[in-house]
């Protein structure tokens, strides 16, 4: 992608797409970064779809209730983004929505998927990790035992790289990385494998007792 292509995205298009929680941001100024990689990755996918679109005619097959992918395949996060999923279940959740997420991480135990799946839809959308947001599906929606991935490659559609390691640059503040010098030996090190993880893996039974505590 051309320099000033991914300009536009990073502090144009992307700002379409940001979250904003002014005062959880100053108090938690590494929500600020999530944010900003998580409206550049949004912003470089939507470039995505609309230009497979113009040219194939085809439009993106995911949409709520489609949730085969996130109950049935590993789903990695990184540890900056738990600690996003938390405070967002914590302070952000309707409270209707945090007492069903509450009982579903006390009894999840899959050895795959994601534990915010309820009646189909994701209960942190707006929070849903970075491996989410870069898994999208062209034409027509996966069936039960279906692995995209796999199988329908051609129709996955993902950001330019240059937009991917972008967002991931900034990521990498909240691990201390913040001159340009440090990100680029954390990427050439390949830092961000090192704190990757999996959804089913985390341990969300304590976000559970935490929410115990503010009910």
């Amino acid at each position: 992608m051309h320099e000033a292509s991914l300009s536009f995205l990073k502090y144009g298009l992307s700002k379409r797409f940001r979250l904003s929680y002014p005062e959880d941001e100053t108090k938690r100024p590494w929500l600020g970064l999530l944010f900003e990689a998580y409206a550049l990755m949004d912003a470089g996918v939507a470039v995505a779809v609309k230009r497979r679109s113009e040219i194939e005619g085809v439009g993106m097959a995911c949409k709520e209730g489609c949730d085969h992918c996130c109950k049935n395949r590993p789903v990695a996060v990184t540890t900056c983004e738990v600690a996003g999923i938390s405070w967002y279940v914590a302070e952000k959740l309707p409270i209707a929505e945090r007492v069903q997420v509450k009982e579903a991480l006390k009894t999840f135990n899959r050895l795959s998927g994601c534990p915010f799946i309820l009646d189909g839809s994701c209960a942190i959308y707006p929070l849903r990790p970075m491996a989410c947001r870069m898994h999208n599906v062209l034409d027509t929606p996966c069936t039960a035992n279906e692995d995209p991935t796999m199988e329908r490659l051609g129709d996955m559609v993902t950001p330019d790289l240059d937009v991917t390691r972008e967002a991931w640059r900034i990521l990498l503040g909240f691990w201390g990385f913040r001159s340009a010098k440090a990100k680029q030996k954390a990427i050439e090190k390949n830092f961000i494998s090192q704190v990757f993880t999996y959804m089913h893996e985390v341990r969300w039974q304590r976000v559970s007792s935490h929410l115990d505590r503010l009910d």
